[in-house]
């Protein structure tokens, strides 16, 4: 799993842009790797390796692919339609956000 504090800032860390988006690509990169563990481990299903899918799309786009990120979490919509818990509602929220992201960048 991702160890957390190899990616924490310092308190009085102020990123620029760029040093932002390599931040976010290197917590995206770390929990793909994390994705494909769980999905041999876990199954696709699994509510852990759905949780990481969901990470990788916001970080996807945090680190500027709002395009991939849309993809990312349309997919895990389309792949879970009708869940009613909190990560089918979260993923409602977040689609939208990315599209309209998406739509600005292109």
């Amino acid at each position: 799993m991702i160890d957390r504090q190899s990616f924490a800032p310092g308190a009085d860390w102020v990123p620029d842009e760029a040093e932002y988006r390599e931040r976010m690509a290197r917590w995206r990169d770390a929990s793909r790797t994390d994705l494909e563990a769980l999905t041999s481990s876990q199954g696709p299903d699994d509510f852990e390796t759905l949780d990481v899918r969901g990470n990788v799309a916001e970080w996807t786009g945090e680190a500027g692919d709002p395009s991939a990120a849309r993809d990312l979490y349309a997919a895990l919509i389309d792949a879970h339609t009708g869940r009613s818990d909190f990560l089918g509602r979260d993923l409602a929220t977040h689609h939208p956000w990315w599209a309209a992201r998406s739509h600005d960048a292109e």
